[in-house]
């Protein structure tokens, strides 16, 4: 009898080691596969902006990338056209802001194309790559424009109070319109660039953005700011994602609006520099006339299943449908991030 009890509870204690060993395995797999993050992070009030690339690794570790002092590295995003990533870029404070393409080597970010120099006294931001094309594009005094390479011309974009500006195709992209001071409406539209076509998308949607490979749109809800969505944009399958309410900037009046439920509040922080914390999506810096990060907010992977966002109380964090809970990914703040997964 003795020895029966014996077998049966060795028997328990290797289902119980086995089921943990997998569970174990499992989480290791999601931690050490979750792709590669690129993050933005404030060293001060000075608008340098040091760049990390976050790799996951067995000992879970963030690899911060090296480049020369005077340096400095803004709105690097992965180009969805190659491996490399694409950014702004100064040699140095006398020198112009440029928009070139960026590749990792040896822990260091190295310039390797430049595409496009700002001649301008107006500072540019969130370049991007337009897929499949040559082309990039750039904000630059509140207003989108697109610049052909090949050509060597700029054209300007009709976009209503565009914010979250993401490619859908070389032909399309969405964006959030938010119109500021005061938030009359807020939704989510498509612009055709060769039909200049801009219609209705997603109305009362807000803060845009797609997965790597663009199979994927993660947006919030006005009148309901407890969750994100992601959208299926193949299938029209919707997953929702609990979150707390979000916060939208307009950075050049020092001023914010937080989305509370069923409204808007608005939220004056006053005429001087300042930082304004929200626990989901993103800690928001105001830097005087800098526009705000597009696509900052929260980005869905590329299989729909996993949103990863930043808070300021606990930073960088992924939220896996499956678990139904978030998990920490970095202690590091980040002011944007993309995710190539």
């Amino acid at each position: 009898m003795k020895k029966r009890k014996t077998i049966i509870i060795i028997c328990i204690a290797v289902a119980l080691t086995s089921s943990c060993l997998s569970i174990y395995l499992s989480q290791h797999k999601r931690l050490t596969d979750i792709g590669d993050i690129i993050m933005e992070q404030n060293e001060g009030y000075d608008l340098n902006i040091k760049t990390d690339i976050l790799s996951l690794n067995s000992k879970f570790k963030l690899e911060s990338m090296k480049y020369d002092s005077q340096e400095v590295f803004k709105y690097v995003t992965f180009d969805p056209n190659s491996n490399r990533m694409i950014g702004i870029y100064k040699k140095d404070q006398f020198q112009p802001q440029t928009i070139v393409y960026l590749v990792k080597e040896n822990n260091r970010l190295r310039v390797e194309e430049l595409i496009y120099t700002n001649n301008s006294d107006d500072l540019i931001s969130s370049p991007k790559s337009v897929p499949d094309s040559e082309k990039i594009s750039f904000r630059q005094n509140n207003c989108y424009y697109i610049y052909d390479p090949t050509k060597n011309t700029t054209e300007k974009l009709d976009l209503l109070n565009a914010h979250n500006v993401v490619w859908l195709d070389s032909d399309t992209v969405i964006y959030t319109s938010i119109r500021f001071p005061r938030i009359e409406r807020v939704e989510i539209r498509k612009y055709c660039v060769s039909t200049k076509e801009d219609q209705l998308y997603i109305e009362g949607g807000y803060g845009s953005s797609l997965s790597y490979n663009r199979r994927f749109l993660a947006y919030g809800m006005s009148d309901d700011p407890t969750a994100i969505l992601i959208r299926d944009l193949q299938t029209d399958e919707i997953k929702s994602f609990p979150v707390a309410p979000a916060t939208y900037l307009d950075s050049s009046k020092y001023t914010a609006f937080t989305n509370k439920f069923n409204d808007y509040q608005y939220v004056n922080i006053g005429d001087a520099r300042g930082l304004l914390a929200s626990d989901f999506p993103i800690l928001a810096v105001l830097l005087g006339d800098e526009d705000i990060y597009d696509g900052c907010f929260f980005q869905p992977s590329s299989d729909g299943t996993a949103l990863l966002y930043a808070s300021e109380k606990e930073n960088l964090k992924c939220y896996y449908f499956e678990e139904n809970s978030p998990r920490n990914i970095s202690k590091f703040k980040p002011t944007s991030f993309s995710w190539k997964t």
